[in-house]
């Protein structure tokens, strides 16, 4: 478990997203979180819209030793992220998905996504390497004063493979 999460902010990963703040670091006993809330909305947007981008190393509560339980996690992270969950602010608005080839196992998702009840779009990534699960999220908002509809916002066509540097990033911050 990384004590210094926004290690995984590389610099490729503040171009490839845009970020213009640095992260905002919370370590708790089986979490890592690194979070950068302010970037500049990409290509497509309006240029008054803005991203966020989040990293998120997480143990298995139950048992931390366990590749089993956090492989558990793991299907709970995929099955929130596109909306198949019980109780999420997740859409059924899968915009594009997938198997990744990183860590033991991963999983990348574009869905729509309740943000204080105007649909944005957010791009997923679980990975799990052993005991260890990650999850990076990145949301692309609207203006403040405006209400885009989902279809209205442009997600980058290279999302995946953004997505995926930016998990081998966050691996290499635990030696993966």
């Amino acid at each position: 478990m990384p004590s210094e999460p926004c290690d995984a902010l590389t610099a490729d990963v503040e171009t490839d997203f845009l970020l213009t703040e640095e992260g905002h670091k919370s370590v708790q006993d089986n979490t890592s979180r690194c979070v950068s809330s302010m970037a500049d909305a990409p290509e497509g947007n309006d240029a008054d819209g803005y991203g966020s981008f989040s990293v998120a190393y997480s143990l298995p509560y139950g048992n931390e030793e366990s590749d089993a339980e956090a492989a558990v996690e793991y299907e709970r992270a995929i099955e929130d992220a596109t909306g198949a969950a019980e109780h999420t602010l997740f859409l059924d608005e899968v915009m594009e998905e997938g198997e990744v080839d990183l860590g033991d196992e991963a999983y990348f998702v574009v869905n729509g996504y309740d943000f204080a009840d105007k649909d944005i779009p957010v791009a997923t990534l679980a990975v799990r390497s052993a005991n260890l699960n990650i999850r990076i999220e990145y949301q692309i908002h609207g203006p403040y004063d405006d209400e885009p509809e989902l279809e209205d916002f442009a997600v980058p066509d290279d999302i995946e493979d953004i997505m995926v540097a930016a998990g081998e990033d966050a691996l290499a911050q635990v030696g993966n």
